[in-house]
């Protein structure tokens, strides 16, 4: 229990790029003072497709990403022993290593095409952080065309992966550390179509800041 308690906290952002880095920034700026009295956490953004990539680690996982690249289809197609080394080292390297974090583009892609799966990559996160709470964004066909998606971006490929890791992350967490969201053009809360990308994420942030705030 004392050990759980030392582990810094993370929200999986479970939408796609680039719409969860847009989130982020958004959760990161917006001024989150309420007459409530409410506040926002002070979060760190770790976006894991920047994670995997070479160039400003420590010698020996520079040494096990150029090893593992040998055999790697694609660059997050990683062990998974190595995924928690890069997740721990980020953590470590923060400016507030116990403090709150925002996991971005995990689980990664490789997932679903022979790397660790969904359920094991949410179990290395589990291994070295709590997780607070997981924000599900699905992205309607309408709305991926503001920029939701990368450029060259498959919607249906993006369905089905975004199908997978809803339904891995029901059976294992449930639904009470997700928030659950939707672009699609319905009268709802929860329904965040806006005009723009950026309209966009800012009104998903404000929903993922009004569930998860801090009480002064």
């Amino acid at each position: 229990m004392v050990k759980q308690k030392l582990l810094p906290s993370v929200y999986v952002m479970l939408a796609p790029a680039p719409l969860a880095n847009y989130v982020a920034e958004k959760i990161c700026t917006i001024d989150t003072v309420y007459d409530s009295g409410l506040v926002s956490e002070k979060y760190t953004v770790l976006d894991a497709m920047e994670l995997c990539k070479p160039g400003n680690h420590s010698i020996a996982i520079e040494n096990a990403l150029a090893k593992a690249s040998f055999n790697a289809v694609t660059p997050d197609c990683l062990p998974a022993k190595l995924w928690s080394d890069l997740l721990s080292e980020a953590f470590a390297r923060s400016p507030r290593p116990m403090g709150t974090f925002l996991l971005l583009n995990f689980p990664t892609p490789s997932s679903m095409t022979g790397g660790v799966t969904i359920k094991d990559q949410f179990a290395m996160i589990e291994s070295v952080s709590t997780i607070a709470g997981l924000l599900h964004v699905k992205v309607s066909s309408d709305a991926a065309s503001l920029g939701c998606l990368p450029v060259d971006g498959d919607f249906a490929a993006y369905t089905a992966f975004d199908t997978a890791v809803y339904d891995q992350t029901l059976q294992q967490f449930g639904t009470s550390k997700l928030l659950d969201c939707t672009t699609e053009d319905k009268a709802s809360e929860s329904d965040f179509s806006a005009s723009g990308v950026m309209g966009l994420a800012e009104k998903v942030a404000w929903f993922f800041l009004r569930r998860w705030v801090h009480t002064k």
